[in-house]
């Protein structure tokens, strides 16, 4: 069965949060930094120990 983002927002009256998978992504890493889940250090983002 074929299908394609309008049949599916269609059938299931569904709009993405997001406009891409880059902002969802964004988002998704901004909540991780605010929440202690990552930090960034002079290497790049880590992942913290909590």
């Amino acid at each position: 069965m074929v299908t394609d983002s309008d049949q599916f927002r269609d059938e299931f009256d569904w709009e993405p949060t997001y406009s891409s998978y880059e902002t969802g992504l964004d988002a998704v890493v901004e909540a991780w930094r605010q929440s202690g889940t990552i930090e960034h250090t002079e290497a790049g983002w880590t992942w913290t120990d909590d």
